[in-house]
């Protein structure tokens, strides 16, 4: 999935808007993630400085 944290609002595009109810994923689903979170140039620029970590789920709230 996908989220772009537009103008610096504090808040992610998707979401209620893509039919997912809130967060990054509908449920809390367990396994492993990899998360990567880029710097963007404009709505429709290129992604840079782009960094992730992976990560184990246990679906736990």
């Amino acid at each position: 999935m996908t989220r772009h944290a537009a103008g610096g609002s504090g808040s992610c595009v998707g979401g209620a808007q893509d039919g997912a109810t809130s967060g990054f994923l509908p449920q809390p689903f367990r396994g492993n993630y990899t998360m990567t979170v880029c710097l963007r140039n404009g709505a429709g620029g290129a992604d840079f400085d782009c960094n992730d970590t992976r990560f184990y789920f246990d679906g736990s709230a």
